[in-house]
């Protein structure tokens, strides 16, 4: 009996260790399946969120870059706006209809001669135009910007904005010289010039030139420079051929 029942102990024995081993490969490799899946899941998961942190973090660039566009645009806006203020009245009112003109007279000395400029301004305003003195400040003369706008430079006329604005141009410059005599009690002589020019911006103003030219005597400088002037400024009012609507000009 048990001669016969040990072989089939030992059948049954590695029976229960076959299947045991089955059982056993089949959980591991049952685990190190769902061990992967759980692992691709977690890297599929690691992905999705790293894209979106990187989405979010390309957003936050996008947004940071059009933050900083925005406000290099409105620093460059605020810079242009306080160059423009630097040298002109950009809150000038003009009238409805008529045509505007700005002046300004440049001395030799590099500052604002507001008498001929007023002077201008009087003599040149008609029904239709109105030309103003008080547009231009003393800076755009003292700071060196006058000579390129009296040339008619574009790159200037573009930068202040002036076709917003105006419609032309009259500027004059002022040039004077001294001379002594010191045969009469060392007299001054003051030579004075005086160059006019109109230039147009944008409106129908035409391009024209006079040179006007007065001498003034006194026992200084001043009284010289201010008996010249004042000539000018007469040659100005009396002159029948400065006028916006003659065709040509004196050079």
């Amino acid at each position: 009996m048990n001669r016969i029942n040990l072989p089939r102990a030992m059948v049954f024995i590695c029976i229960l260790a076959c299947i045991a081993i089955v059982l056993y490969a089949w959980q591991d490799h049952r685990e190190g399946r769902k061990a992967a899946e759980i692992a691709a899941r977690k890297e599929a998961e690691a992905e999705q969120q790293q894209k979106i942190e990187n989405a979010a973090e390309a957003q936050q660039k996008a947004e940071a870059e059009k933050e900083a566009a925005v406000k290099a645009e409105q620093d460059a806006a605020a810079a242009h706006a306080q160059f423009m203020a630097q040298y002109e009245d950009t809150n000038f009112t003009r009238t409805a209809s008529m045509e505007l003109i700005a002046t300004a007279c440049a001395t030799e000395n590099g500052t604002m001669n507001e008498a001929i400029s007023a002077a201008l301004a009087s003599r040149f305003k008609t029904e239709n135009v109105e030309v103003t003195s008080s547009f231009f400040k003393p800076t755009l003369i003292t700071e060196g910007l006058f000579g390129d706008v009296f040339n008619g430079s574009g790159d200037i006329v573009r930068k202040l904005e002036l076709a917003k604005f105006i419609d032309g141009l009259l500027l004059a410059k002022q040039d004077v010289r001294y001379s002594t005599n010191t045969d009469l009690n060392n007299i001054v002589t003051a030579d004075m010039h005086v160059q006019i020019e109109t230039l147009p911006v944008s409106g129908a103003v035409e391009a024209k030139s006079w040179m006007l030219a007065a001498k003034g005597t006194g026992f200084n400088t001043a009284d010289a420079r201010m008996q010249a002037e004042e000539r000018i400024i007469k040659q100005i009012g009396d002159d029948p051929a400065m006028s916006l609507g003659q065709s040509g000009g004196n050079n």
